[in-house]
């Protein structure tokens, strides 16, 4: 992908983010959006440093509301997600081409995200998936290349959106008919929510080898919140945290094999080169840490291993994924904003305004953190971190993915600390 060294004077780094999960920005005279206040939010973005922003829109609202041209005017390169029903054909053609006339006027790349999340029942239209996976798997196919021509004949780049955490191997259901994912015009758009796990799980002492957690180091992972017994649960869940870690500790275990976590873009490249014998181009459009979110739930068990998540170790955890080496040519974690952007349902997520006001304000950790901190020199990502395609290993012996992951490792250490 042809990237530029800046847009609108402002130098271009992976750092970016998602706005609010509501395709509006304009808005209506009852209800304004975003754009409302544009000079405010745009500032906000500079201010933490970042070069792309997810713009959820509704038909041309991206273009009509102002919202793409005041982003690049600042900077600020929008990916744009058409706020769409899985499994709906593509029918933004002329918004497509339109945005890219503008797009062009910056040298900017227009990466346009068709679908969200394809089997989230959100994100999907009446009576979708239907049973058959296969089936499933052969609308979605047929459906997103036929998108992806459209995309691409306007100029645009097509953005597959991940599961995340698909069963089976994407890209082998994608195949690539029109060679759009060898040529880079076709991308990946990962969602690597970190889950309460640390930045390098599953390679971490605790996930390979069960290292216990004592109380000092429990109440320092829980900062503002370690007196309070909603978060600190006290010995007895310790224990279970104690217990679970040596229960479930793998020496072997890899992202390939638990891609629930912030490194699960590398089973995402081993998917990858299994299809198709090369790495296709990724970028994040949503992921990272949310407060108190685990891994687990429903018929799975729940990860406990680690204290639950805070604001500020949301804040902590951001900073350092945006420095850690990994593909993705935009890092754009979930979310900036909520009500504040006009938007609803996701208070706690937010980085502006929502929840945990009583102790922060407006602003959560993770805004000051990132305003305070800009872009550093970012480690180009270890050569060859995976392997060729492999079986789950069984035996309690390191593997050879562990020890190509051991240089991933050390890069994080070194950065920011072991």
């Amino acid at each position: 992908m042809k990237i530029p060294e800046s847009v609108s004077g402002r130098k271009v780094t992976p750092r970016g983010v998602h706005l609010v999960p509501f395709g509006h920005a304009k808005g209506d005279e009852k209800h304004p959006g975003w754009m409302a206040r544009a000079d405010y939010w745009v500032q906000l973005l500079q201010s933490m440093h970042m070069s792309w922003a997810v713009l959820l829109s509704e038909s041309d609202d991206a273009l009509t509301s102002g919202a793409a041209k005041a982003l690049l005017d600042g900077g600020i390169i929008p990916i744009i997600r058409f706020a769409t029903k899985v499994p709906r054909a593509f029918t933004e053609m002329v918004a497509t081409k339109k945005l890219m006339s503008l797009y062009q006027n910056y040298d900017a790349p227009l990466i346009i995200q068709w679908w969200n999340e394809p089997f989230d029942d959100r994100e999907a239209a009446k009576n979708w998936p239907p049973k058959d996976k296969d089936l499933a798997w052969r609308i979605l196919a047929d459906t997103w290349n036929a998108a992806s021509q459209r995309i691409v004949e306007r100029g645009a780049y097509a953005g597959f959106p991940d599961g995340p955490c698909y069963d089976r191997n994407p890209f082998l259901e994608l195949g690539d008919p029109s060679g759009f994912w060898e040529s880079g015009k076709n991308v990946y758009l990962c969602h690597n929510y970190g889950k309460g796990r640390p930045l390098d799980y599953p390679l971490d002492l605790v996930s390979h080898f069960g290292d216990p957690l004592s109380m000092e180091q429990y109440r320092t992972d829980l900062d503002d919140y370690a007196d309070d017994p909603q978060w600190n649960e006290g010995p007895g869940v310790l224990n279970d945290m104690n217990q679970q870690r040596k229960e479930w500790c793998n020496p072997n275990k890899t992202p390939i094999i638990d891609d629930t976590c912030w490194l699960g873009w590398v089973k995402t490249q081993w998917y990858a080169r299994e299809a198709f014998g090369f790495d296709v181009e990724m970028g994040l459009t949503e992921g990272g840490w949310t407060p108190r979110d685990r891994a687990g739930g429903g018929r799975e068990p729940i990860d406990i291993r680690w204290a639950h998540t805070t604001p500020r170790m949301v804040a902590k955890k951001t900073l350092a994924a945006y420095e850690a080496p990994s593909p993705f040519f935009a890092n754009c974690p979930w979310i900036l904003a909520c009500k504040e952007m006009q938007g609803s349902g996701w208070e706690d997520d937010s980085w502006v305004g929502g929840s945990y006001s009583d102790k922060y304000g407006l602003y959560k950790p993770v805004v000051p953190l990132l305003q305070q901190n800009p872009p550093g020199v970012i480690p180009e990502p270890t050569p060859e971190p995976i392997p060729e395609p492999i079986p789950e290993p069984v035996s309690d012996n390191w593997t050879e993915l562990d020890k190509r992951m051991d240089e991933i490792i050390r890069l994080l250490e070194e950065k920011h600390g072991s």
